[in-house]
């Protein structure tokens, strides 16, 4: 979503190349795509981060239909009478998915999902918790899930009323062509690239910041998420469609 000192992601214009373009998803890239040389030829201006097509269709799998995980449909697992909220923190979740789940627990009744990846240790610590009967963990459905395809990601934010992560414009794109709001925090531990995407979700008015995930949650939060969910409606994202220019 920007191109700063801390992670340069968009190379030098090469005039001397056959074809050197750049698709850059928002104004504020593209006004740095023409800072870094490139001229309207070279420069692909889309509404957004690319996106896999499958995030719009929602039914269609990215992946291939052995590698689809057979279980029972998200949407059954859940209590339909309670906000959704998942948590995902990319390939391997982090220690603090247990502070954030427990204050999360302990402030709401909510059906709460808890993808880790590829942390098995966390994932076991979360499934004793629920095996033990734990009221905080048992009174309503707590999903705990690994590394899963692509297909089931989609499911699963589909199903949610918001994603709760780190702030990285992948999932926060991704939650947005889907619909749901995004939560995530922003503290002198936020990374110099993520700040941009923390503008991005507060500009735009797409989901919720707070100072930190594992301090007690705004009493409203799933009430401000309703008003995200509005925002979120006029936002289009049609940058996988744009580039079939290329």
């Amino acid at each position: 979503m920007e191109h700063s000192e801390a992670h340069n992601w968009i190379d030098p214009y090469d005039g001397n190349a056959t074809n050197h373009t750049i698709v850059a998803g928002g104004s504020h890239l593209q006004s740095q795509a023409r800072e870094l040389g490139y001229g309207d030829a070279n420069l692909l201006c889309t509404g957004g981060m690319v996106v896999h097509p499958a995030y719009y269709q929602r039914t269609a799998s990215p992946v291939k239909p052995l590698d689809r995980i057979e279980r029972r449909s998200v949407r059954e697992q859940l209590d339909s009478k309670l906000p959704t909220a998942v948590m995902f923190f990319g390939g391997f979740g982090p220690p603090q998915m247990e502070a954030i789940a427990e204050q999360l627990l302990h402030q709401f009744e909510l059906n709460l999902v808890l993808l880790v990846g590829k942390n098995d240790a966390l994932k076991a610590k979360f499934e004793a918790k629920i095996a033990a009967g734990l009221p905080q963990w048992t009174r309503s459905p707590v999903l705990v899930d690994g590394f899963i395809p692509p297909s089931t990601l989609i499911d699963y934010i589909g199903a949610a009323s918001c994603v709760i992560g780190k702030p990285g414009p992948g999932v926060v794109s991704e939650a947005a062509v889907l619909g749901v709001p995004f939560v995530t925090e922003h503290n002198e531990r936020t990374m110099d690239q993520e700040v941009c995407v923390v503008d991005f979700v507060r500009k735009e008015k797409i989901g919720v910041i707070v100072r930190s995930l594992t301090e007690p949650f705004p009493p409203d939060l799933f009430s401000q998420l309703e008003d995200c969910r509005r925002h979120i409606a006029g936002v289009s994202n049609n940058a996988v469609f744009d580039v079939r220019a290329l």
